[in-house]
């Protein structure tokens, strides 16, 4: 299935994915003046080109590819989050990444992450985060929640966050 919304250009507009599930392929492009992307409802394979304007995209628990476009995008994983997803900010000099993780190990915890300036993932149990596939986190990594992480593979220095402490 394949969603071609470039052409659309109304400010806000919101596309919600319910009912796509199995192996087949779901592609978005988003509008050019931004909006929300919503694939909580899917289990398949999902590509994202967001539009040039701000866009809200939220994950779904199938494979997930994502590049936020231009602009300063907001990506909200949930607890959906995991190896095989692919999530690129795009150009914007402020995208977001929010994400709760329990569990993970140095294998289930290396994430694909690039040009996404502030990533912060919210701990519900003790995890292994390797952050060597995150690149372009220039702002701030944060960690918020349960104790016990486990930071390793971080080759940039942005602000790293600790609940409340920060640490470069």
């Amino acid at each position: 299935i394949a969603v071609n919304a470039s052409g659309l250009t109304a400010v806000g507009a919101t596309f919600g994915i319910n009912a796509v599930s199995g192996a087949g392929s779901f592609v978005v492009t988003a509008a050019t003046a931004g909006g929300a992307i919503d694939l909580s409802g899917s289990t398949g394979a999902s590509t994202v080109t967001g539009g040039d304007g701000i866009d809200t995209i939220t994950l779904s628990s199938g494979i997930v590819s994502i590049n936020g476009g231009a602009e300063n995008d907001s990506i909200v994983a949930g607890t959906t989050l995991t190896t095989t997803d692919t999530i690129d900010g795009g150009a914007g000099t402020a995208d977001t990444l929010t994400a709760t993780i329990s569990g993970t190990t140095a294998t289930t915890g290396a994430f694909n992450i690039s040009n996404v300036e502030t990533v912060t993932f919210a701990l519900t149990g003790a995890s292994v985060v390797n952050a060597a596939g995150i690149t372009g986190a220039t702002t701030a990594l944060g960690f918020t929640g349960a104790s016990g992480l486990t930071l390793t593979g971080l080759a940039a220095a942005p602000t790293v966050n600790f609940g409340s402490a920060a640490s470069t």
